[in-house]
This record gives C-alpha cells, structure tokens and sequence, in this order.
C-alpha cells in the first residue's frame, strides 16, 4: 500500500532533487493503480515544493474527488488558496481538515496553517489563538512560534518576538529564522546578539538576498 508523505504547512522547502524523485514515483503510482487518493495527495505536495501551484492543485482536487473526507488533500488546497491570496476559501478548508481528523500533527498543522490565515487578514487574536492550540497539540510547530513572533513584532513587543524568533530556530535553524531575530533585536537595541544572528544566517544560507527578501515580505504582511 503507498505510503503517505509527512503534512506539511504554507511555509516549507525541501531539496529539489529529492522533489523530483518524489514526484516521479508518486506520478508512476498514480498512472499504475486506479483511484488512488494517496499518490495524488503526494504528488500535490511534490508539486508545491517545485512550486508548480497549479499541478499541485490539480491533484489535490483529484485526490478529494476521489474521497472527500481525505484531510490532506483539504490541507492542501488550502495552502493553494492561502498562497494565492484567498484566504476565506483557505479558511474552509483548514477547517475541514479539523473535522476530519484526530491526528494531533494533522490538526496542528490545520491550526498554524488557520492561524497564517487570521495573521495576514490582521486578526491578530484569532491568529494567536489558533498558533497557540497548534503548540499545545505540537509543541515543535515552527512555523506556529513565527506567526506567534511575528504578531508580536506587529504589537510592539519585541522581547516576546525574540524569544518567539529564538524557540523557533531552536527547532529549525534557517536563514530566514536567524534575520528574523536579527531584525528584532536591532530594533531592541541588543546589536551585539543582532550581529550574532546575522552571521548565523549568513553561514546558513546558500543566498542571503533572497532570504532577507522573503524575512522583509513576512514583516510586511
């Protein structure tokens, strides 16, 4: 029986050459074995990784015409939707994948995915609310502690941001992670710990512009 690919949430990469395996696999599965929901769920997920949005939707459509109460294929649209700006149909989807599911990984990513949602139509409660009941079902969501940062920033509070930023990095040390904190600690004064986490970034990025692009156009959402 194929095997189902780890949930994901609207912010995740992975290596391109892993992703093209990936997809190559899943379309095999697909093309040999009628009906089958769980390659096409993986296959959207290879898909969006690639950052083909529209075969990845594609198939997650495929996979829910095919069982409607499947929680990924839910999830994945949603993330489609969250992507591509409509963040009311994103909503629905999220969730439905709360009604569909008792898993405590599927629904904390349901919830972090809720709370991006509320972040960026700048309902700041809801957002946290949804971020936090994602870290208590998973206190390891990463993506949770930066929406949970990134409200703080907004709200003015930059020792809880960095502390948000730093429990993040804990748990997945990125480039985009380490400017995030920069940020906040140059805006609070602290350019000593500022500096440190510039350079932490710096060695782990393979490019440094890119991810202070994509740090500056979270900030500004």
């Amino acid at each position: 029986m194929a095997s189902r690919a780890r949930p994901f949430c609207a912010i995740s990469r992975q290596k391109a050459a892993t992703d093209f395996q990936w997809a190559s696999l899943w379309s095999h599965a697909a093309a040999v074995t009628d009906r089958n929901f769980v390659a096409q769920d993986n296959l959207g997920q290879a898909f969006i990784t690639e950052e083909n949005l529209a075969e990845a939707l594609r198939h997650f459509q495929a996979a829910a015409q095919i069982d409607s109460t499947d929680p990924v294929a839910q999830m994945g649209i949603g993330v489609l939707e969250l992507r591509q700006g409509s963040r009311h149909a994103a909503i629905q989807h999220f969730e439905s994948v709360l009604r569909l599911t008792s898993s405590p990984r599927l629904r904390a990513y349901a919830l972090t995915n809720l709370g991006s949602a509320y972040r960026q139509q700048a309902d700041y409660n809801l957002a946290r609310d949804n971020y936090e009941s994602a870290l208590q079902l998973q206190p390891d969501t990463a993506v949770a502690l930066l929406g949970l940062g990134l409200i703080a920033e907004k709200s003015g509070e930059p020792a809880h941001a960095a502390d948000y930023y730093s429990r993040m990095v804990a748990l997945e040390a990125t480039d985009i992670g380490y400017l995030l904190l920069a940020h906040v600690l140059e805006q609070s004064g602290h350019a000593d710990q500022a500096i440190r986490a510039r350079e932490q970034a710096q060695q782990l990025s393979k490019n440094l512009d890119d991810a202070q692009r994509l740090a500056s156009d979270l900030l500004a959402q």
